[in-house]
C-alpha cells in the first residue's frame, strides 16, 4: 500500500474526461457515427466557396495556368518559371541537352591538361578555361575523365 492513498481508496483516471472535451474526441466520435450510418465523408465532400468543378472533358480545353493554385496564379509564378527555365520538356522542366560525342582533339585536350593540373583544387574548371571545351561544363570533364580511366582499367585486364 502506498503511505499517500489510504489502502481504500480508489483512484479516477483522468484521461476519460480530458478527452471528452477535447476537439479530436468530438472529431472521432463524429466521424463514428458517420460511418455507422454507412456514411463516409471526405475531405473533398464538403462545399468550398472558391471551388469549380471541371469535367475531364473540360479540363482539356484548360490551361494548365487556370488550373494552377490560386496562389501562383496570383502571382504569376507559372509564367515566371516558364520565363526562366527558357526550353521546356513535356514535365514542365528544363529540355535535357543533347550528347554530343567527345572528338579525339577534347580527348587529347582532357588527358594535357590533368597532366598540368591533375593534384590541384578545381582543376576541372582549371582544364576547361585552358582548352577548348564548347558546350561542357566542369563536371562533363571530370565524368570523361573517370569513363576513360575505367575504360583503360578494362582493357588492361
Amino acid at each position: 500500500p502506498s503511505p499517500l492513498l489510504p489502502s481504500r481508496s480508489r483512484v479516477v483516471d483522468p484521461l476519460p474526461s480530458i478527452l471528452k472535451k477535447s476537439k479530436m474526441a468530438r472529431r472521432l466520435s463524429s466521424t463514428a457515427a458517420t460511418e455507422a450510418k454507412g456514411e463516409s465523408r471526405s475531405k473533398y465532400d464538403y462545399e468550398h466557396p472558391d471551388a469549380k468543378e471541371v469535367s475531364w472533358e473540360e479540363a482539356d480545353k484548360y490551361d494548365e495556368g487556370l488550373l494552377a493554385s490560386p496562389k501562383a496564379r496570383k502571382h504569376g509564378e507559372l509564367e515566371k518559371r516558364r520565363r526562366r527555365s527558357g526550353q521546356q520538356n513535356s514535365a514542365g522542366g528544363q529540355a535535357k541537352k543533347k550528347r554530343r560525342r567527345w572528338s579525339e582533339k577534347e580527348e587529347a585536350d582532357l588527358r594535357e591538361g590533368f597532366d598540368l593540373y591533375g593534384k590541384m583544387p578545381n582543376k576541372w574548371a582549371k582544364i576547361k578555361a585552358k582548352f577548348s571545351f564548347p558546350g561542357r561544363r566542369a563536371v562533363d570533364l571530370k565524368d570523361k575523365w573517370r569513363n576513360m580511366q575505367n575504360k583503360a582499367a578494362a582493357a588492361s585486364r
